[in-house]
């Protein structure tokens, strides 16, 4: 796994924990779960998905992620 696809999986984390009142729980890069939460004494094993709206089963691809990754592109690492 990459060292960036890492780093992006423990950021949503630490994002997702401090947005429902874990901001101080301790996290670890792992390849199976994506990451792992310490979290009052508990290990919490946690896997990353992206979900777009309007992806089908029987579709190959998603308007909004292409847009998403567009987007991404012409930002140049701007937010």
């Amino acid at each position: 796994m990459s060292v960036r696809k890492q780093q992006e999986e423990m950021e949503l984390t630490r994002r997702f924990l401090h947005l429902i009142g874990h901001s101080r729980a301790q996290l670890e890069a792992t390849d199976r779960p994506d990451v792992v939460a310490l979290i009052d004494g508990y290990r919490i094993g946690i896997e990353e998905t992206k979900f777009h709206g309007d992806e089908q089963p029987a579709a190959s691809g998603s308007h909004f992620r292409a847009e998403e990754m567009q987007k991404a592109k012409q930002a140049e690492g701007r937010p």
